[in-house]
C-alpha cells in the first residue's frame, strides 16, 4: 500500500535497509501493534532535524499530505471492496 500511495502520487519509495536512528520508539510500537513508518527526505546535505541549525522544508507538507491522503484513499477502497454502499 506504501509504493502504490507513493506511485500514485508521482513520489519515489524506496525501502531502507537499516533502521532510522530516529526510529526507535516506533519499533517498540510495531513490537505490539502492526504499522508502518515513512520519511519525507529534505535532501542531502541538511542539518539533521534535531539539530539547532535545522530548517523545516515547508515545501514538503504538500507532499506528505498527498501520500497520507493516498493511503486513506486506498484503503477505504479496500475497506468497500465487496461490501454495499
Amino acid at each position: 500500500m506504501r509504493k502504490q500511495a507513493a506511485q500514485n502520487t508521482a513520489h519515489s519509495f524506496h525501502v531502507i535497509d537499516h533502521a532510522f536512528r530516529w526510529g526507535e520508539d516506533f519499533g517498540e510500537i510495531t513490537q505490539r501493534y502492526e504499522g508502518a513508518m515513512f520519511g519525507l527526505g529534505a535532501g542531502e546535505g541538511r542539518p539533521d532535524s534535531h539539530n539547532p541549525d535545522y530548517d523545516f522544508p515547508d515545501e514538503l507538507l504538500e507532499h506528505g499530505i498527498a501520500i497520507f491522503t493516498e493511503l486513506i484513499n486506498i484503503a477505504l477502497s479496500k475497506n468497500t471492496v465487496g461490501s454495499e454502499q
